[in-house]
């Protein structure tokens, strides 16, 4: 019976990723490119089921030279990306990050990435703990 119980518990946790402080990042993921490509961007929601704001101010991987946070925005009819400074989690909201809207762009790919791999990305916060986030590569036609 405890080991079904230890089962269960593991299996709700699956694609969520948590730090102390009530944060947590689901369904993270990698957006597969192209080979020869060196930039992507990666999405996920980031919860905030603490008390107090959290300021994301930055984003780093192992896998780029550069990470930044960016977001969509419509000019005279044309799309733009770009980089925003900060965004702010207030107590029990939540920041999806999703295809036209915010995201994080991972810049100069240090090497190929492929479906179904996993790799890290850190979050930081202004007025909370980092949240370390485990996305997983998704090919554009899955």
């Amino acid at each position: 019976m405890r080991y079904l119980l230890v089962c269960i518990a593991i299996c709700v946790n699956i694609g969520t990723v948590s730090a102390g402080g009530g944060l947590r990042a689901e369904s993270a993921y990698i957006r597969e490119m192209p080979p020869g490509q060196r930039v992507t961007a990666a999405f996920m929601t980031v919860v905030n089921s603490g008390n107090q704001t959290c300021v994301l101010t930055g984003v780093s991987s192992p896998v780029a030279a550069r990470a930044e946070i960016h977001g969509h925005s419509h000019h005279k009819g044309v799309m733009r990306m770009r980089r925003v400074p900060a965004l702010e989690l207030a107590p029990e909201s939540s920041l999806v990050m999703a295809p036209g809207g915010y995201h994080v762009m991972l810049f100069g790919l240090k090497g190929k990435i492929s479906d179904s791999e996993h790799y890290p990305l850190t979050l930081y916060f202004e007025g909370c703990p980092e949240l370390a986030v485990d996305a997983e590569v998704r090919s554009p036609l899955r």
